[in-house]
């Protein structure tokens, strides 16, 4: 083991235990945030005449609780004592999205399961990892997500997408504001790429026609 990872488990036991003698430590709650900056100027007129469902977002277990996980190596999973999450993982993306997806105007509407039409094209996401890793080198905020698109009408899915990012946390040597900050940091850029990479697929998908409606077709000429 590193002089570097030496250092890092006595400030990662201190945070976690806290200090027997001091008063009870207060519970603190972070949550990620959405940026303001879109890919598409507001207003946009939307790239596909569907309505888009963001399905509940699924979270791999252990990171499908409220507190905070970290770890120091590949084995052992651990939890922060007093840091959470304002509200677990599923129901924190779950709201991001819908957000993200109603700014970007890539569709017609965006809707929760419980409002949606009888065919629409559903956004599948299970976020596989979220967490600090104090490694032997750094201390690194880890995001990774796998995103589908399905259509209900073909019960196919069309489009697929996964990253899995790691980031230094800079700031002081140990912070978990720091790290929620780095994590959202990553949310967003990877979220960026994924409009991106929508507006490629979305473009030529035939499928983003309104069910019912149909392309009108001029008049041959007698």
């Amino acid at each position: 083991m590193s002089v570097r990872s030496m250092a890092l488990l006595p400030a990662i036991a201190l945070a976690v235990v806290a200090s027997s003698c001091a008063a009870p430590p207060t519970k603190s709650f972070y949550t990620l945030v959405n940026t303001k900056q879109l890919q598409r100027p507001l207003g946009s007129v939307p790239l596909c005449k569907r309505q888009l469902v963001v399905e509940s977002v699924e979270t791999a277990v252990p990171y499908d609780i409220d507190r905070i996980v970290f770890r120091n190596d590949e084995f052992e999973i651990k939890h922060f004592t007093y840091e959470f999450w304002v509200s677990p993982p599923r129901d924190m993306f779950t709201g991001l999205l819908t957000t993200r997806m109603e700014r970007e105007r890539l569709f017609d509407s965006v809707q929760t399961p419980i409002h949606a039409h009888r065919d629409y094209i559903g956004l599948i996401v299970t976020v596989d990892a979220i967490e600090l890793i104090a490694s032997n080198k750094q201390l690194e905020a880890r995001l990774a997500m796998t995103l589908r698109l399905r259509d209900t009408k073909t019960d196919e899915v069309l489009w697929e997408h996964n990253f899995d990012t790691r980031q230094p946390v800079q700031g002081r040597e140990f912070d978990v504001e720091y790290t929620v900050r780095t994590l959202s940091s990553i949310y967003n850029a990877e979220m960026s790429s994924v409009v991106r990479l929508l507006l490629g697929f979305l473009a030529s998908y035939e499928g983003c026609v309104q069910p019912g409606s149909q392309k009108k077709e001029l008049p041959s000429e007698p």
